[in-house]
């Protein structure tokens, strides 16, 4: 593909992504009261309405930057506050595409953009705040991409404070040698840590963990998918989700455990293929982001979006495997909100869709895993002919 129509495929998507939103501003989706898209956007009201010091006066699931984020995008009433959310959203959207292409090329912006539809054939990601922590940590790896350690560093820390899950790719600076970009992050992290615990006391973080000290398994997750199947069959709404059994607060440490060793494990075996552009910037980040997602109780449909940048990587990497694989997750997980009341009440093609889309989730991670295990070439490289060296990248848009 040539730049000139490069570039008018990306002006293209950016157009589709423009129209839908304003024709979804507008429609019965969103207007009408109790509509389905603006369910969480009633949660963020609630949350920004609210007297006194969030975490300390009253509960919030979401970290410092998210709470942040849910204040500035409220309009004092339900609909307002969701054309804010939704406008806010397609901003972040398009700044990941810009973070892509500022970081590695116009091409990946493409990729990104291309694989963000599978997202938008039911457009709920526009209607939650799941964008914001994949907009800054999308732009945290960029700007140390890009040699700007310090600015890289401070903004991908900040996206541990919009979602915990940018956590799983710190590593990603360690293997490729930005040394000053991960220790400005981990000193900014820890700085924050601080003076969130010095302002609100251990609360904060306590229901940020638990998701507002929620003890039921999300009936989407992997482990709560087999709960419900052979365990207990009755489901109840419990912080905004629809969740089954009891037992998922007294399993959150161990399971929390196994997900860091996951991580770590992953990251530790890709370290012998650390110059391998492949390994470090696709294969490896997407697994970990799935053991994000494969491990805790609650697993909603919007988080999926955190493997979108990874996966436009593995596509501009030739990492076909994981991007396939990865692309079915996000498919799956969008598509499966068209029969959601079918999840709830337990039928059995709805429950089928959700197993695969958790086996693919979980080959993401095993795949991932595998592959790094994998011994170095002679001459690791991304196999990717158009992949710039630090010094050759491109300016971005």
């Amino acid at each position: 593909m040539s730049a000139r129509a490069l570039l008018r495929a990306i002006v293209a998507l950016i157009l589709v992504r423009l129209v839908l939103v304003a024709v979804i501003l507008v429609s019965p989706l969103v207007t009408r009261p109790n509509n389905a898209l603006s369910g969480d956007i009633r949660r963020f009201h609630t949350i920004a309405s609210s007297q006194g010091t969030p975490w300390r006066d009253f509960e919030v699931e979401y970290p410092p930057v998210t709470w942040l984020a849910i204040v500035a995008v409220d309009g004092g009433a339900v609909y307002p506050s969701a054309v804010r959310t939704a406008l806010s959203q397609v901003a972040c959207d398009l700044a990941i595409a810009a973070a892509l292409a500022y970081g590695w090329s116009r091409r990946a912006a493409f990729l990104y953009l291309v694989v963000g539809l599978l997202m938008l054939t039911y457009p709920f990601i526009y209607f939650r705040l799941d964008l914001v922590s994949v907009a800054l940590a999308a732009w945290g790896l960029a700007l140390a991409r890009r040699r700007r350690a310090t600015a890289g560093g401070v903004v991908l820390a900040l996206a541990c404070f919009a979602k915990l899950w940018p956590l799983s790719v710190f590593p990603m600076l360690a293997l490729q040698r930005r040394w000053r970009a991960l220790t400005v992050a981990l000193a900014t992290g820890a700085v924050g840590a601080i003076a969130w615990v010095g302002a609100v006391g251990t609360a904060g973080l306590q229901q940020v963990f638990t998701f507002r000290n929620s003890s039921g398994w999300e009936i989407e997750s992997v482990i709560g998918w087999f709960v419900r199947a052979f365990g207990h069959n009755v489901t109840h709404v419990e912080s905004g989700a629809w969740r089954v059994g009891a037992s998922a607060a007294q399993w959150s440490r161990p399971l929390g455990i196994a997900m860091v060793l996951t991580v770590a494990w992953i990251w530790w075996r890709a370290w012998p293929r650390r110059d391998d552009r492949r390994v470090t910037e696709a294969i490896a980040p997407l697994a970990a982001v799935g053991a994000f997602l494969a491990w805790p109780p609650l697993l909603s449909p919007q988080y999926v979006c955190w493997l979108l940048p990874f996966t436009a990587l593995a596509w501009y990497h030739g990492e076909r495997t994981m991007a396939w694989i990865s692309s079915a997750v996000i498919g799956l997980s969008t598509l499966q909100l068209y029969v959601i009341r079918d999840i709830i009440w337990g039928e059995d093609q709805a429950l089928v869709m959700v197993l695969v889309r958790n086996i693919l989730l979980v080959t993401l991670v095993v795949a991932g895993a595998v592959k790094v295990s994998r011994p170095p070439r002679a001459k690791a490289t991304s196999e990717h002919p158009s992949l710039p060296t630090p010094e050759e990248l491109p300016a971005p848009i």
